[in-house]
């Protein structure tokens, strides 16, 4: 998601921030989490880009998150996670997901 924002790789994880949500299920959780994200970084201008899951269930998700204030310019400013489209899956590798956002 913040590679769309911004280009990541100039950002080095220098603030540190824990993140829970709590959800009906995997789909909701993901786009609560997402939209938390998101929120951080509107609010407090934060590109986060490390996450270490803490504990993850259907309906719980805690996470440590590291990131920065961007140096660099803004390529695309995100409005909204949406469920439209989304698609959460467990494979043998973990978890992957397809989330459409609101530009």
């Amino acid at each position: 998601m913040f590679d769309i924002i911004t280009d990541t790789h100039r950002i080095k994880p220098k603030i540190q921030i824990e993140i829970k949500q709590e959800a009906e299920g995997y789909d909701e959780l993901l786009v609560g989490w997402l939209g938390e994200l998101l929120y951080q970084y509107s609010v407090r201008g934060i590109v986060f880009k490390e996450f270490s899951v803490q504990e993850l269930s259907p309906k719980a998700i805690r996470a440590l998150c590291w990131g920065d204030k961007p140096a660099d310019e803004i390529k695309t400013e995100i409005k909204a996670v949406t469920y439209h489209e989304l698609e959460f899956r467990k494979t043998p590798e973990g978890y992957e997901a397809k989330v459409i956002f609101d530009v």
